[in-house]
């Protein structure tokens, strides 16, 4: 008798995501606290604040954003990944019939901006990374191969 171990997976990624929420996914080095420009009219603030020598920021799931065209907070990012691999799981129990498009499309908007995210972290000098990045990748990897795996999707 063969075993599906596909659900067990995708409930396994989906904690891996949950957890990446409020666990650090990356430290941001010698940061510059700058002030927007303000309309013409109104007084302008300094351009640069003083900032210590050394200061830092971590930026977790909770409190960072990743901006590819639109901001999304990391926490959104997370959560819609969980959605496809949610309707992935409701197709494995048959519960739902969701096409695969359907069930691609949340998990590649979340793939691309963790994966857009991980790249500025890996090019940067002035960043460190954490393991909420590398948990949210696992997840959604885990999503991608289940989905890869399926050799028929209900509704397809």
């Amino acid at each position: 008798m063969q075993k599906n171990n596909a659900p067990i997976a995708l409930v396994v990624g989906i904690i891996l995501l949950i957890c990446s929420i409020p666990i650090r996914w990356m430290t941001l080095h010698n940061v510059t606290i700058s002030t927007p420009r303000m309309p013409d009219g109104f007084p302008q603030m300094p351009g640069h604040f003083p900032s210590m020598s050394g200061m830092s920021f971590s930026v977790n799931g909770l409190n960072g954003n990743i901006t590819l065209g639109v901001e999304l907070p990391i926490w959104l990012i997370v959560v819609i990944g969980v959605i496809g691999l949610v309707l992935l799981l409701l197709n494995q129990f048959r519960v739902a019939a969701i096409p695969r498009w359907g069930i691609l499309l949340p998990l590649g908007i979340s793939l691309v901006y963790v994966l857009y995210g991980f790249g500025v972290m890996i090019i940067s000098d002035e960043v460190s990374m954490g393991a909420g990045v590398f948990l949210a990748l696992a997840g959604l990897g885990i999503g991608l191969w289940a989905v890869l795996k399926t050799r028929s999707v209900p509704g397809n």
